[in-house]
């Protein structure tokens, strides 16, 4: 299925591909994600996969148009592209504990993160494989490939499966929120 995938996205060898998977819509940055894109390496390309308000928008992209960026659309399977993808990206001005990014995580793929405070919570349990970027900092469009390769050099696999059980499983947020939970009592 991978091989697949890879030839029908023309995914070459020395390719690396940023993913996104998300709702398109303000509050998720997609903007930002594809001006960042037009200043990567020629090597380097985003996938965005999933489907919102900012469709029509994005289709339209300069980063879409000089495919610098590819639009999957929506899937009922992201693990096919988080397969054939290297780093997760999600510049989010806003978020929760975000389950895509930790699906991603616990694929195999390190985070690219903005620096907003629940990607700062995952950032300080999983240093090594995770990159946090200051979405405000106009100087990101000149650095984001050294993030990347810096990312990539260092990327701690053998890790990430166990990391994921140990800080994010339902099993230890339960008990988080149980805990928290007994102490506003």
């Amino acid at each position: 299925m991978t091989d697949k995938l890879k030839k029908e996205l023309n995914k070459k060898e020395n390719d690396i591909y940023l993913i996104y998977t998300g709702i398109l819509s303000p509050r998720k940055n997609i903007e930002f994600l594809l001006d960042l894109s037009l200043n990567l390496d020629n090597n380097i390309k985003l996938l965005i996969v999933g489907t919102g308000e900012l469709l029509g928008k994005i289709e339209k992209h300069a980063a879409i148009i000089k495919n610098k960026a590819i639009l999957i659309g929506q899937t009922n399977d992201v693990r096919p592209y988080l397969a054939i993808s290297d780093i997760f990206i999600l510049a989010s001005k806003s978020e929760g504990l975000p389950n895509s990014a930790l699906e991603a995580y616990s694929m195999g793929l390190p985070l690219l993160l903005s620096d907003i405070p629940p990607h700062e919570y995952i950032s300080n349990l999983i240093p090594k494989n995770t990159m946090l970027i200051n979405i405000q900092n106009k100087k990101i469009f000149e650095e984001i490939n050294g993030y990347i390769y810096g990312l990539l050099k260092n990327k701690d696999n053998e890790n990430m499966k166990k990391d994921t059980v140990k800080y994010f499983s339902s099993q230890v947020n339960s008990q988080k929120y149980q805990n928290l939970y007994k102490n506003l009592i």
